[in-house]
């Protein structure tokens, strides 16, 4: 993790965090709905 991470205000982290979640939680269900609708 980059420095400037590390020294920013706790908001900014906080935010940062949230939106890594959210990009992982939107990445997984979209995997599973290409997954599902994916012919086989």
């Amino acid at each position: 993790m980059p420095r400037d991470l590390m020294l920013a205000p706790n908001g900014a982290t906080t935010a940062v965090g949230v939106g890594a979640i959210v990009a992982s939680i939107l990445l997984t269900v979209a995997v599973i709905v290409y997954l599902r609708k994916r012919p086989k």
